[in-house]
C-alpha cells in the first residue's frame, strides 16, 4: 500500500514538474495551456514530494547507485521553487502605494467587470448583484442579443452606457455613472471588438478599455490573442494618462503574453499586493485560474480588489476600488 502511494505520488510529482517547466514556453501552443496552473503545480508537489522522500528512507543518497534518486528529488525541489517564485511574483510591487498629492483630492471609483456567459439566463441575479454593489463603472463581456436588452432595461439607473451585443461570445457593454465617449476597435484580423472609452470623472479623464480576447485553444487563436495583446499595448501607449484594461483576457498572470502586455503598456496587475484571485471556473465550486483582470496605469492606486459571488456565469465577477 505504501509503495503504491509512493509510486503514485512520484508520477504526479513528475507530471507537475514537467508541466511547470513546459508552461514557461507559453508563446507556443499547447504549452500556453500549461502556464495557468502554478498554484495547482505547487500544491501537487508539496503534497507528493514528502511521500517520495519517505519512500527512500534508509538509502544513502551519496552512493553512486542512488544518484538518480538524488537528481530526481533535486528536480522536484527546483520545480517547487520555480512555481513558488512565479506565484510570489504576483505579489511583487504594490498597487496601494501612498499617492504623492493630497489623497482627499483624488477621484475615487468602484469598478466591476463580469464575463456574464452568453447562454446564461440569470438576468435578474446579475443585475441585482450590480445594483447591490453600486459601482461607478461596470464592464461586461459575452453580451449576447438578449443580454443587451436585459442590461439596458434593468440597469436604467446608470445614465451613461454603450452596449455592443453580438451573436457570438464577444459582445461587450459598459455602464457608467460618469459621462463617456466610446469607440469600437478591432485588435486583430479575428475581428473581435474592443470597447475603448474616455470617461469624464469629475473633470478628470480616465481611459477605459473593455476587452474579451480569444481563448488560446489552438495555434491560430493563440496567435490572434497574442496580437490583440500587442495592439492593446500600442493603444495604451497612444493614450497617456490614467488607463484601465478590464476584461477576460483568457490568460493568467503567468502567461508570457500577459507579462509582455504589462511591460510594454506600462500597466500593473491589480492582483499585486493581494495575490492571485482565481475567477474561473465557477462550476466546480472553487475557481483555480485568474483570467479576469484589471490592469491599471501607475498613476492609479488600487485601494481594494476582490472576487464576487457566483451569479450564474462560469466566471466570477471581479471588483476593484481605485483612486487617481
Amino acid at each position: 500500500m505504501l509503495n503504491a502511494l509512493a509510486s503514485f505520488c512520484r508520477q504526479l510529482a513528475w507530471l507537475c514538474s514537467l508541466s511547470s517547466w513546459l508552461g514557461l514556453l507559453s508563446d507556443w501552443f499547447p504549452f500556453e495551456l500549461l502556464a495557468h496552473f502554478r498554484i495547482q503545480y505547487l500544491l501537487g508537489l508539496l503534497i507528493c514530494v514528502p511521500p517520495v522522500v519517505l519512500s527512500h528512507r534508509g538509502k544513502n543518497l551519496a552512493l553512486k547507485a542512488n544518484r538518480v534518486i538524488l537528481v530526481e528529488l533535486a528536480f522536484f525541489v527546483v520545480s517547487i521553487l520555480l512555481n513558488l517564485a512565479l506565484i510570489i511574483g504576483v505579489f511583487v510591487g504594490s498597487t496601494r502605494a501612498p499617492l504623492s498629492s493630497d489623497y482627499s483630492l483624488k477621484r475615487h471609483l468602484k469598478i466591476v467587470q463580469i464575463n456574464i456567459l452568453e447562454p446564461n439566463t440569470n438576468y435578474r441575479d446579475v443585475c441585482e448583484y450590480v445594483l447591490s454593489r453600486e459601482p461607478d463603472i461596470v464592464s461586461f463581456e459575452e453580451v449576447g442579443l438578449e443580454w443587451g436588452k436585459e442590461l439596458s432595461t434593468q440597469l436604467r439607473l446608470y445614465p451613461y452606457s454603450k452596449v455592443l451585443p453580438r451573436g457570438d461570445y464577444f459582445g461587450l457593454a459598459i455602464f457608467s455613472k460618469h459621462p463617456f465617449k466610446s469607440e469600437v476597435l478591432e485588435l486583430s484580423k479575428s475581428g473581435i471588438p474592443l470597447l475603448f472609452s474616455s470617461i469624464d470623472v469629475g473633470g478628470k479623464n480616465l481611459n477605459f478599455a473593455s476587452v474579451h480576447t480569444l481563448p488560446p485553444i489552438d495555434p491560430s487563436y493563440l496567435a490572434d490573442r497574442n496580437q490583440e495583446m500587442l495592439n492593446l499595448a500600442e493603444l495604451r501607449n497612444k493614450n497617456p494618462g490614467a488607463f484601465i484594461v478590464a476584461g477576460d483576457l483568457n490568460c493568467s498572470p503567468w502567461s508570457e503574453a500577459f507579462w509582455r502586455l504589462c511591460h510594454d503598456a506600462k500597466l500593473k496587475d491589480s492582483e499585486q499586493s493581494v495575490g492571485p484571485q482565481p475567477s474561473w471556473p465557477s462550476f466546480i465550486g472553487i475557481p483555480f485560474i485568474p483570467i479576469d483582470h484589471f490592469l491599471v496605469s501607475h498613476d492609479i492606486r488600487v485601494d481594494a480588489r476582490s472576487v464576487g459571488p457566483n451569479i450564474g456565469s462560469d466566471h466570477y465577477p471581479v471588483e476593484m476600488t481605485i483612486s487617481f
